[in-house]
């Protein structure tokens, strides 16, 4: 995966700044997926800019269940009053279940942010943060997710 990062990023703008530190990331050693990711989510969130205390582990937080009512049960356990789900989350989730909880229900309805990818065109949105970041830098990056993310 690496090679392939750095065959497709070489070009990019800011290559150079950031590819030694995604670069850092994909060779961390790990004794587990989950330590690994975990390492990854943390590196790019603190890279970000964003509030690495505010992230908890599922399995740290002492609750059971499954479906809608695990969900809650996690909010709670955290002191949550809001929960922010993505656009397909209403065909399987509880709606009701959220509010009676006490719990606002956010639904994300994410717009991505068109920015300059090199010389491909049209825009190719989906991509991952690398791909920002790698075009973009780490300060635009930052300005495109808006101090509301920092908070």
């Amino acid at each position: 995966m690496r090679r392939s990062i750095e065959m497709q990023y070489a070009k990019a703008a800011h290559f150079a700044e950031v590819f030694p530190i995604i670069d850092e990331l994909l060779m961390f050693e790990a004794d587990n997926i989950a330590e690994y990711n975990i390492n990854a989510i943390t590196g790019l969130c603190s890279l970000l800019g964003l509030d690495v205390g505010k992230l908890r582990r599922g399995s740290s937080l002492q609750v059971d269940g499954n479906a809608t009512s695990l969900l809650i049960q996690m909010c709670q356990a955290v002191d949550a009053n809001a929960y922010l789900c993505g656009g397909g989350a209403s065909g399987y989730q509880e709606d009701d279940a959220f509010r009676e909880a006490g719990i606002e229900l956010l639904y994300q309805n994410f717009e991505h942010p068109v920015y300059a990818q090199g010389k491909v065109a049209p825009f190719q949105s989906g991509l991952s943060t690398i791909d920002a970041l790698m075009h973009c830098g780490i300060a635009d990056v930052r300005e495109m997710l808006g101090a509301e993310c920092r908070q």
